[in-house]
């Protein structure tokens, strides 16, 4: 799990966490990722998209993950 954190009046809040699973017993070229950002003062500000890009840039580089699953 990677926590979002943000830096608000010199403390340190996490808003939110995003997962990354390997569901896939069969191949673990496969993830899920998940976003989830719990605070409302830090909605629709970015930064469950700042969190899944680089995610998806670190599972790509240092996971050889190519293929993502999307669960509703």
């Amino acid at each position: 799990m990677i926590a979002m954190s943000v830096l608000t009046w010199r403390v340190a809040l996490q808003v939110g966490d995003v997962n990354l699973f390997l569901n896939d017993p069969d191949s673990r070229q496969v993830a899920e990722a998940e976003v989830m950002v719990a605070e409302p003062c830090a909605r629709r500000k970015g930064l469950a998209t700042e969190a899944l890009v680089l995610m998806f840039r670190y599972a790509q580089r240092n996971l050889a993950i190519h293929r993502w699953d999307e669960r509703a």
